[in-house]
C-alpha cells in the first residue's frame, strides 16, 4: 500500500491505477522470482536481498543495487534462454508490423547481415522496443532507443497515451562528447549531505523544493537543474556543481562498491578527489525514459488481439514521473504478465484466413 501510494504521488495521480496496483502488488515476488532464472542477486548475512538507500520519492529503503549493474539479471536471463533452447533472431530491423481484423498477420524485418527483406508469420508479438532518448542531443539511452515501437503502434492506429510525459535524470555527465548523457544518477547516491550548486556558488534547491532540497524526485530536481543552466546561472561548462564533500565516508564505500562503473568514469573525467567526494564535479539533466507509450492492460494486452506491450514502450504505469528505481520493477512484473499472456494466446490461437497478396505487397515495398 506504502509502494501503491509512493507511484501515485510521484506520478501525480495521472497513472493507471491498475497498472500501479498490478506494479506494487507483484514486484517483490517477481523480482525474488528471478533466482529461479539463474540471475545471482546479492544478498547480506543474513540472507535478506541487499537493499542500500532511500530512493528519493520512496517513503523508506526499498531499491535493489546490484554491484554487477544490469550484466548480472542479462547474463542469468540470456543463459536461461538458452538453455530452453529459444530461438533468436538478432541483426534484424523490423520494418512494419501488418494487421487484419484486429490481428497481427505478419511482421517484416531487414535482415542486416545479408541485406534481404524477410516476412515472418508469428501467432503473438510482444513490443518491447523501449523508448526514444535518441530524439533528443542529450539522453542516458542506448543508440538503439529511436522511438519504433511508438511508431508501429501509431501505423496500427493504437492509442498511445500520455505521450508528453519526458523523464530527465537530473545528473548526467555534460561532457566529454563521448560520455555526454551518460547516467550520473541522483543525489541519494552521493551520501546523505550532497549539495547542488550553481555558477555563482549559490544552493538553488532552497528555491525549488525547500523541504526536500537535493532529495525531492526526479521532475522537479531536473527542472530545478535546467532552469539555472538555461537563464545563465550555469557553470562556465553548461553545468551545475554536485558537492559530495560534507558527505560521509562511510557512505562512499557502499556507493564505490555498487556503483562501480560509474565511480571510474567520475575519476577519469573529475579526477580521483572528484571520484572520492573530496571535490564537487559537473552534472547537467539528459532525458531518460518516457512515461507515455501504447495503451496496455495489466496482462500487457493492447486494442489488438494478439500483440501485446511491455516495458517502456508501454503507457500508463508512471503517470507523469517515474519514480526511481521502477523501470526494472516494471518490465519484471509485466514481462512476465505479458509472457503468461502470450502462452495463454498461443494455447487458444486459430490462424485467420489472410490475404497473401497483402502481405507480400509488404514485403515489396
Amino acid at each position: 500500500e506504502i509502494f501503491f501510494e509512493d507511484v501515485l504521488r510521484s506520478g501525480e495521480r495521472v497513472n493507471n491505477y491498475n497498472l500501479v496496483k498490478a506494479l506494487t502488488q507483484n514486484a517483490r515476488n517477481d523480482f525474488l522470482e528471478l533466482e529461479k532464472w539463474l540471475v545471482v542477486l546479492d544478498r547480506s548475512e543474513n540472507s535478506q536481498v541487499r537493499c542500500i538507500k532511500k530512493t528519493e520519492g520512496h517513503a523508506f529503503i526499498r531499491s535493489y543495487a546490484d554491484r554487477r549493474q544490469m550484466h548480472g539479471i542479462l547474463s542469468g536471463l540470456f543463459l536461461s534462454a538458452h538453455l530452453m533452447g529459444v530461438n533468436v533472431l538478432e541483426n534484424r530491423f523490423v520494418t512494419k508490423i501488418v494487421e487484419e481484423n484486429q490481428k497481427v498477420t505478419g511482421v517484416t524485418a531487414f535482415n542486416l547481415r545479408t541485406g534481404k527483406f524477410e516476412l515472418f508469420r508469428p501467432k503473438v508479438v510482444i513490443l518491447a522496443t523501449g523508448g526514444c532518448g535518441q530524439l533528443y542531443k542529450n539522453t542516458t539511452n542506448s543508440l538503439e532507443l529511436t522511438g519504433d515501437g511508438y511508431a508501429y503502434a501509431f501505423d496500427l492506429g493504437l492509442p498511445l497515451i500520455d505521450m508528453e510525459m519526458i523523464q530527465f535524470l537530473p545528473l548526467a555527465f555534460p561532457y566529454p562528447e563521448s560520455y555526454r548523457g551518460t547516467i550520473l544518477g541522483m543525489a541519494s547516491l552521493f551520501g546523505g549531505k550532497v549539495r547542488f550548486y550553481n555558477g555563482y556558488g549559490e544552493r538553488f534547491m532552497e528555491k525549488y523544493d525547500p523541504l526536500n532540497m537535493e532529495y525531492c524526485t526526479r521532475d522537479i530536481a531536473a527542472r530545478a537543474i535546467y532552469k539555472e543552466i538555461k537563464e545563465g546561472r550555469g557553470t562556465s561548462d553548461g553545468a551545475i556543481l554536485v558537492d559530495p564533500t560534507e558527505s560521509d565516508r562511510s557512505e562512499l564505500k557502499k556507493y564505490s562498491d555498487s556503483y562501480r562503473v560509474i565511480y571510474h568514469i567520475i575519476e577519469d573525467i573529475f579526477g580521483k578527489e572528484a571520484a572520492n567526494w573530496e571535490k564537487p564535479f559537473s552534472a547537467a539533466p539528459a532525458q531518460h525514459f518516457m512515461m507515455g507509450g501504447v495503451e496496455i492492460d495489466a496482462s500487457g494486452r493492447t486494442k489488438i488481439d494478439n500483440l501485446l506491450a511491455v516495458g517502456e514502450v508501454a503507457g500508463g504505469v508512471h503517470g507523469a514521473n517515474r519514480l526511481g528505481g521502477t523501470a526494472l520493477s516494471e518490465i519484471i512484473v509485466f514481462g512476465k504478465a505479458a509472457g503468461q499472456e502470450a502462452a495463454n494466446i498461443m494455447r487458444d490461437f486459430s490462424r485467420v484466413s489472410i490475404d497473401s497478396s497483402k502481405l507480400e505487397s509488404e514485403l515489396e515495398s
